[in-house]
This record gives structure tokens, sequence and C-alpha cells, in this order.
């Protein structure tokens, strides 16, 4: 043995089940995308500014053609976005406080991107944590729909992404990790996070792997999905 991987088993396998299966696109709103690069920017932090908006550009189209297919499946689409209840950011954790995320849920900074925008009747959760599970009714509306299985890509991989794949592992839902549709500040950053979250914490695809499960994923049929202890069935 030469790494600590050999310790542990890999993650077990799963399938799609159309009706107990989410995608959670974490963070891609105007704020995330436009919003804060604009301040690495401003910082002088011009090779990360470029990077970012470099892979923020690839993952945009590929983030677009998975929501399509969920559609298509009948695979439930959730967009996860930052912003302030109260307006002036009181309400958030605490490094929401320090990147001054005081938009408001009906402002154009809280807005998911054009780009992978919601299409009507799509839930749109609004976070005040850098993890989901902590900071929203994510895990109330999983249960409530009988989702045991999630399908996760966005913003940023080491920050909000990590956080909520995490978050679902440790609460017993199955993940995977859409890889190469998500994104951080640096590819190096990116690339630490998804190496460590394929370890512990979901199942890695990549989006063309994605699509190709989405399209074969089967029906609403429970005899055939593992049970997550304590989701609504």
């Amino acid at each position: 043995m030469t790494s600590l991987d050999g310790l542990l088993a890999p993650l077990p396998e799963h399938d799609l089940i159309a009706g107990r299966t989410a995608l959670i696109d974490v963070d891609v709103q105007n704020a995330q995308v436009y919003g804060l690069a604009e301040k690495v920017r401003a910082s002088g932090l011009d090779a990360i500014y470029q990077e970012y908006r470099e892979e923020v550009a690839k993952i945009l189209p590929r983030i677009r053609s998975l929501k399509e297919a969920c559609r298509q499946a009948g695979i439930e689409v959730i967009h996860l976005r930052c912003a302030s209840y109260a307006g002036d950011g009181r309400d958030g954790c605490t490094i929401f406080r320090s990147a001054d995320v005081t938009e408001q849920g009906d402002e154009d900074a809280a807005e998911i991107v054009v780009e992978v925008a919601p299409e009507p009747g799509e839930i749109v959760i609004t976070k005040v944590s850098t993890a989901a599970f902590n900071g929203s009714d994510l895990d109330t509306v999983l249960r409530n729909r009988g989702i045991d299985t999630l399908l996760v890509t966005g913003l940023v991989t080491d920050g909000c992404v990590e956080g909520t794949v995490r978050g679902a592992a440790d609460r017993g839902y199955k993940v995977f990790l859409i890889e190469d549709a998500s994104a951080s500040w640096t590819r190096a950053q990116h690339a630490a996070a998804v190496r460590i979250l394929g370890r512990w914490s979901a199942r890695l695809l990549d989006t063309d792997a994605a699509l190709r499960r989405i399209a074969g994923s089967s029906g609403d049929d429970r005899r055939h999905s593992l049970a997550v202890p304590g989701l609504v069935h």
C-alpha cells in the first residue's frame, strides 16, 4: 500500500431512478459568476480571474445539457443560490458576510445566470451558508419528494459544492459529482476538491457519462433502489 486510498473500499455504485433522483446545481448565479469574479479582478488577481472565467465558460454548456436531459428524463432539477433574506447579509454565515453577500432573492445578483436559468415550476432554493444542508430547507424538500440520489454541478468545487456534497453524503444520499460541470477559482483547487470528494463522499462522473446514465434512467420503480434511512417513500 502506497497511499491511504487503499484503506477504504470504493464507494458503491448506484442506478439513476427518475422519480428518486435530482440534479442539484449549486450557485450558478450572477453574483458568483460575475460579481465575485469582478471583485477578484479589481483586487489585482488577474490570472485567477482569467482562469476562473475560462473554466466557467466551459461548464455552463455542460450544465445546460445536463439540465435539459434531466427534464426530458423526468429527473427533478433544483437550483441553489446564495442570498440574504434580510437584505443586508446579517443572516448569512461568516464567509458570506466577509464576501458581502447582501443581495435578496428578487435582485439580479441572486438570479441564476440566463444560460442555465430555471424553467417555470422548477425549485429555486436560497441558502445562507456554504453548505446547502446547513443553511436551507434543501433536505426537507428532497425528503418530501422522495429523492435519495443527487447529481451535483456548480460553483465553486472546493466551497459551496464541496459543502453540499459532504452534507448530502453524511445524510445518506447517493451522490454523483459531475466533475467537469463544476469549477473553482483555480484548476488546482478544483482538482484537489474532486479527488477528496471522490474518495469520501461522491461517485465521480464526467458530463458524457452522466448524460448516458440520465438517458438510461429507469422510471420510479422503488423495488430496485437502495433505500436511504429516514427518507420518505
